[in-house]
């Protein structure tokens, strides 16, 4: 567990714009702690957040952000 400190984080640090500025979105990949996180602030607003924090982004950004990066990474569509 990173922090103890239940959502919403208000306002969130700018570190996720720091790593999708020096790496890209096709290496960021969104992730929860789930199972813990779902006794806490459970699991739609641990997805909720993030969703609404890039929602200025792209839709291809989101995919791979959301999506296509683990994807690649676990080379799922191999």
């Amino acid at each position: 567990e990173i922090c103890p400190v239940p959502l919403p984080f208000d306002p969130i640090p700018p570190l996720p714009d720091l790593a999708l500025e020096a790496f890209g979105p096709d290496r960021m990949m969104w992730g929860s702690d789930y199972p813990p996180v779902s006794g806490r602030e459970g699991y739609a607003s641990s997805l909720g957040v993030p969703l609404d924090y890039f929602g200025k982004l792209s839709e291809s950004e989101h995919e791979w952000i959301f999506g296509k990066a683990a994807l690649k990474i676990w080379r799922f569509n191999d």
